[in-house]
C-alpha cells in the first residue's frame, strides 16, 4: 500500500489534472476486502507511525553523513506525506472510482483469491470469477467490463464464463495468438465467442519487466535488497532487525556488493529519460495493438522510481481503452499462461501437484452442496467454501514451485485444508454450527452465501 497504490493513485490524480490518458486498473478482491476492513486502516497508520519514528532516529544517526542524512529526511518526508494522503484525501476505492468516472481509469478485476484458472474444476472455476465480480460490484457500485486472468492463464470454455458475467475483455499471452486456430496476429485484437481479447506483448513487456536488462535494473535505481533492517541490525530497534523497514540507502551500482549511496534526484531524472525512451519505441510502432500488463507492485515496491516513470511516461503515448475495440479476427485459443514454458509448468509439477488431488474432491464434495443446504447450515457451508477459496490461491504452487517460504505455504494449506475438510465432516453429520474461528481472524466476502447459494 505504501509502496505502489498510494504513490500509484497520487500520480494518477496528478496526471489527471495536466494530461489525457487511460489506464486499465485492477483491483483484486482480496484487496477490495482489505480497503473496506476498518482494522487496516488502523493498523496501516500505525505502520506509517512507525516508519515515521525509525526515519526520526536515522536522521539523529545520520547527521555529518551528508548523503545518508538527505536520504533518512527523505523517507521522512515521504512518510508523513503518504500518511496524509492516507488519511486527508479520502478512501481509496472513492479515489479509484472518481478517475473511472473522469474518463482516466478503467477499473476491472480478477479471480476471487487468484486462483489459477486451467488447474481448477469448472465449478471452481465459475465460482472464483463470480466472486471476484459481485466483490468489484459491491466496492464500487457497478460491474467490471473487463477480467484479468490470474498469471494470464487460459483455457478454453473461460471465455463463456466471463461472457455469461457481461464481460467485455480479457488478456492472453502473445503465444496465445500465434498458436490459436486459425492463428492471429499479434498487435491486434480479436474475438473468442463473444468477448475480446487481447496479446501481451513479449517484447515491449520485456524492457520494463525484466529485472536483468530492463530499465528497473539501471545503476542509479534504488536497490530493493539493500534494506536498513540488514545493512545496519544494529542500528534499530529489535523488531526491525533483519527485516524490511522500507528506509533503503543503496543505488544498484553494478553487479557488486558494495554499493553507493542512493541519490533520489538523479535516480528521478533517470526515471524521466527512461519513460522518454519507452515512450519512442512504442512510438515507431503506430499500427500495432500494444498491451502491456504488468503487475502493480513492480511500480513503486521493487521498482521505486516506477510511478515517476508512469508519471512521465504516460503523457508521451497515446492510450486507449479496450472498451473501443470491435475486432474482426475471430479464433480458438488453446490452454496458455504467460508463467514459465507458457503452459502450466510452474503450477503443476513434482514439487506442488500433490495440492490438487485433495483440491479436486474438496471442489466437487462443495459444490455438490448448495442446492440441499438447510438455511442453518449456510453459513456452515460458506465457513467452509473460504478455505477452499483460499487454497486455491495460485501464488501456493508458485512458492512451492520457487522454493521460498515453502514451510509457510505448506503450512496455511493444510490449515485450509483442515477447516474444509471439518466443515464437511459437520455437514455430512447433519450439523449447522459452525466451528469457532482463531483469535482476531476476519470472514472475507461476507455476503458469499447470498452470491453462490439458492436457499
Amino acid at each position: 500500500m505504501a509502496d505502489s497504490y498510494l504513490p500509484l493513485l497520487h500520480k494518477f490524480e496528478q496526471l489527471s489534472n495536466i494530461s489525457c490518458f487511460q489506464v486499465v486498473f485492477s483491483v483484486s478482491p482480496t484487496l477490495l476486502e482489505m480497503l473496506q476492513d476498518q482494522k487496516f486502516g488502523q493498523r496501516f497508520v500505525r505502520y506509517l507511525d512507525m516508519r515515521l519514528d525509525l526515519a526520526c532516529q536515522q536522521m539523529d544517526r545520520c547527521r555529518g553523513i551528508p548523503e545518508y542524512d538527505v536520504l533518512s529526511r527523505f523517507y521522512y518526508d515521504r512518510f508523513a506525506a503518504i500518511r496524509e494522503q492516507f488519511l486527508q484525501k479520502g478512501p481509496v476505492i472513492e479515489r479509484l472510482k472518481a478517475l473511472q468516472q473522469q474518463g482516466f481509469l478503467e477499473l476491472i478485476t480478477t479471480c476471487a483469491t487468484h486462483g489459477y484458472l486451467p488447474l481448477l474444476s469448472e465449478e471452481a472455476r465459475y465460482t472464483q470469477i463470480r466472486v471476484g465480480l459481485e466483490a468489484f460490484r459491491r466496492a464500487f457500485g457497478f460491474k467490471a467490463m473487463g477480467f484479468w486472468l490470474p498469471e494470464c492463464g487460459y483455457t478454453p470454455g473461460v471465455e463463456e464464463m466471463l461472457s455469461r458475467e457481461g464481460i467485455n475483455f480479457f488478456v492472453v499471452d502473445e503465444h496465445a495468438f500465434t498458436t490459436a486456430w486459425p492463428p492471429l496476429v499479434p498487435g491486434a485484437a480479436a474475438r473468442v465467442g463473444s468477448v475480446t481479447v487481447f496479446n501481451r506483448d513479449k517484447q515491449a513487456s520485456e524492457m520494463v519487466w525484466n529485472a536483468q536488462s530492463g530499465y528497473p535494473s539501471h545503476p542509479h535505481y534504488r536497490d530493493f535488497y539493500r534494506d536498513l533492517g540488514f545493512d545496519f541490525p544494529g542500528a534499530v530497534e529489535e523488531e526491525f532487525r533483519h527485516n524490511f523497514t522500507g528506509l533503503k540507502y543503496q543505488r544498484i551500482t553494478g553487479k557488486t556488493e558494495c554499493k553507493e549511496a542512493y541519490l533520489f534526484r538523479v535516480a528521478e531524472k533517470q526515471a524521466a529519460l527512461d519513460a522518454h525512451h519507452y515512450a519512442e519505441y512504442l512510438n515507431s510502432r503506430p499500427d500495432e495493438v500494444v498491451v502491456l500488463p504488468f503487475d502493480a507492485e513492480l511500480f513503486g515496491h521493487w521498482w521505486f522510481e516506477g510511478p515517476e516513470f508512469l508519471y512521465h511516461f504516460l503523457p508521451r503515448i497515446q492510450t486507449v481503452s479496450p472498451l473501443e475495440f470491435s475486432p474482426r479476427q475471430q479464433a480458438d485459443l488453446c490452454h496458455t499462461s504467460w508463467g514459465r514454458g507458457g503452459y502450466s509448468e510452474v503450477w503443476l509439477n513434482p514439487k506442488n501437484d500433490w495440492i490438487y488431488h485433495e483440491l479436486r474432491s474438496l471442489e466437487h464434495r462443495y459444490h455438490s452442496w448448495p442446492g440441499r443446504l438447510t438455511r442453518e447450515q449456510t453459513t456452515l457451508w460458506g465457513l467452509g467454501m473460504r478455505a477452499l477459496l483460499g487454497m486455491e490461491d495460485s501464488d501456493w504452487a508458485f512458492i512451492l514451485d520457487a522454493g521460498t517460504a515453502v514451510d509457510f505455504a505448506r503450512r496455511k494449506l493444510a490449515q485450509y485444508a483442515r477447516q474444509a475438510r471439518k466443515v464437511l465432516e459437520l455437514l455430512e453429520e447433519g450439523g449447522s454450527a459452525p466451528p469457532p474461528l482463531n483469535p482476531g481472524q476476519g470472514v472475507p466476502f461476507p455476503w458469499l452465501e447470498e452470491c453462490l447459494c439458492a436457499c
